[in-house]
């Protein structure tokens, strides 16, 4: 019987994918779990294919975005600097608002 495609990344695929996010490189990756930089690289793409992304860029994107709604962050992006976004909780944004309101007013008064 074939083998069914599998559409999500593998535990292995996220385990190297949250290495590599957290700053790893693939030889790093490849060192600390005992496999050859191809393999990591191998998995690297395997994930980043899985989530759709045209890019390992996009995937970056997207999981930062995921794990940014996991601590429900919102989400602001930044006007002057393309695809790049800044996160920040409802009670922060809301406190930097008024900060920045009282600022202004002092600065008029």
């Amino acid at each position: 019987m074939p083998r069914k495609k599998q559409t999500e990344p593998t535990k292995r695929e996220t385990e190297i994918w949250e290495l590599f996010m957290k700053g790893n490189t693939r030889k790093e990756i490849a060192v600390q779990l005992h496999i050859s930089p191809d393999t990591a690289d191998g998995h690297i793409k395997k994930y980043v294919k899985k989530t759709g992304a045209k890019t390992v860029k996009e995937a970056q994107d997207k999981y930062l975005k995921q794990q940014l709604e996991k601590l429900n962050a919102v989400i602001v992006k930044i006007p002057f600097t393309k695809g790049d976004f800044f996160a920040v909780s409802n009670t922060d944004w809301e406190a930097r608002y008024i900060n920045k309101e009282e600022k202004i007013n002092r600065d008029r008064g």
